[in-house]
């Protein structure tokens, strides 16, 4: 399979887009080297999910019940430990899928209906330190949640509560704007088609996508749903969108399909929901699994995609890719994070998942094996 890379400006009043700018940084600078971290927990199961309450503390979710957390994600390159990384008591055993955080609340989602368990789908991370269920037993396969505040979380799920007009499983996006107290069920045009991603960069604004090119916005907080036009064909694995100033949110998203053509995609796309392709590097074989954007005051948005074990990197290197410029163009960077010696490239795993600040970027994933080996990376 091959990724692509995305691109969709959408209206949003100018007053709205002046107060997010606001708080923009000028400027944002990455090292161009990842490193692998050595501190994950043993106990630590593959990794699925990772976001960041700030630069120093994140955490990442994952199989089992997994979460971890740090408080040190920013350590200098010159600190040779690395950031520490310590296992959090979830209370569950089921997969975690992704995780949502702001700086005073994070959410974690799981797949509540995988191996016959029917526990909570949503958890939140209180304010004693532990995590509690917010949203109870639904059968449902929780695949993807942004918030955009610590009282407004848009999540995306897959399951037999949720059919379509022929009585068929589909997709359904639920949001609660109590803190996780309730959560209502978003009456969403999903055509038949799996979502598997959302992103919400405000509280009234949340693109959602998933397979088949279905893709879907908000404007209104939920109260209405807008099919966006797109390309027959190919499958959204995820959606990053940042506030420019001077301009629309800018989304990016990566993409997969089976047609053998490698790009990114990306163009410079209209007010109405428009989106197109650009290239990408042509070194890149592996699917994009992820992509994480931060925008700047003077309209440069740049963003990070990461993908599976790559054969066509250095030792089966897992891919990472950038753009500085609203992904006009991309470039390859060197993940350093190989399969075990000896082993080829396998599918579906390596980096599943990607957030920036300002000044650090996390990747988490995983290695094939009965419990799935956990996987770090930063560009400290």
């Amino acid at each position: 399979m091959s990724r692509r890379s995305v691109r969709v400006a959408v209206a949003v009043t100018s007053a709205t887009v002046a107060v997010m700018a606001m708080a923009l940084p000028q400027a944002v600078a990455y090292s161009a080297t990842w490193t692998r971290v050595s501190s994950i927990p043993s106990s630590a199961h593959l990794l699925d999910g990772v976001a960041c309450i700030s630069a120093r503390v994140c955490f990442a979710v994952g199989d089992d019940g997994t979460i971890v957390a740090t408080k040190d994600a920013d350590a200098p390159s010159t600190d040779t430990s690395g950031p520490r990384w310590a296992t959090m008591d979830s209370g569950t055993t089921s997969n975690f899928t992704a995780i949502s955080c702001v700086p005073s609340a994070c959410f974690a989602v799981n797949d509540s209906s995988a191996n016959n368990f029917t526990g909570p789908g949503v958890y939140k991370l209180g304010r004693d330190g532990r995590w509690q269920p917010t949203k109870q037993s639904d059968e449902a396969d929780w695949v993807a949640i942004s918030c955009p505040s610590a009282s407004t979380c848009y999540a995306v799920a897959n399951g037999p509560l949720y059919t379509d007009t022929t009585g068929t499983s589909a997709s359904a996006i639920e949001i609660t704007k109590d803190g996780g107290a309730t959560w209502s069920l978003q009456n969403a045009p999903l055509g038949g088609q799996p979502l598997t991603s959302v992103n919400c960069p405000t509280t009234t604004f949340c693109v959602a996508g998933g397979g088949g090119g279905s893709l879907i916005r908000t404007t209104d907080a939920g109260a209405t749903w807008t099919v966006d036009p797109f390309f027959a064909g190919v499958g959204i694995s995820g959606i990053s969108c940042v506030p420019v100033r001077r301009s629309p949110i800018t989304c990016l998203a990566a993409l997969y399909d089976n047609s053998g053509n490698d790009v990114l995609a990306n163009t410079a796309a209209d007010t109405n929901g428009t989106w197109g392709y650009t290239a990408q590097p042509s070194s890149n074989h592996a699917f994009l699994t992820a992509i994480s954007c931060v925008g700047t005051r003077f309209s440069a948005v740049a963003c990070f995609a990461v993908g599976g074990f790559d054969s066509s990197n250095p030792g089966n290197a897992a891919d990472v890719v950038m753009t500085a410029n609203g992904g006009r163009t991309w470039n390859s960077q060197v993940s350093n994070y190989t399969p075990p010696a000896g082993q080829p490239a396998p599918a579906g795993v390596g980096l599943d998942a990607v957030t920036c600040s300002t000044r650090i970027c996390q990747a988490v994933g995983g290695e094939p094996g009965p419990t799935g080996v956990p996987a770090i990376i930063d560009n400290r």
